[in-house]
């Protein structure tokens, strides 16, 4: 019983933070985007060790500020 509800826990539950490949996944941005992001600041990063983290929350907020196409910038 544990593991069933275990496996749907983990099929709804979305992670808080990303790795640079999964936010490149989710965002539609290349890795090498999302690293020269990070490095001019645009983009929020965490570092847990050695790993890079983007907080979902962070890549949603980065995307919803960006302009809307056909408007000036």
């Amino acid at each position: 019983m544990y593991a069933r509800n275990d496996t749907f826990a983990r099929e709804t539950i979305s992670p808080l933070g990303l790795s640079i490949e999964a936010a490149a996944e989710v965002s539609g941005f290349g890795r090498s985007k999302v690293f020269e992001l990070i490095r001019t600041g645009a983009l929020p990063a965490r570092k847990v060790g050695r790993r890079t983290i983007i907080l979902r929350c962070d890549l949603v907020g980065f995307m919803e500020n960006l302009p809307r196409a056909g408007t000036a910038a």
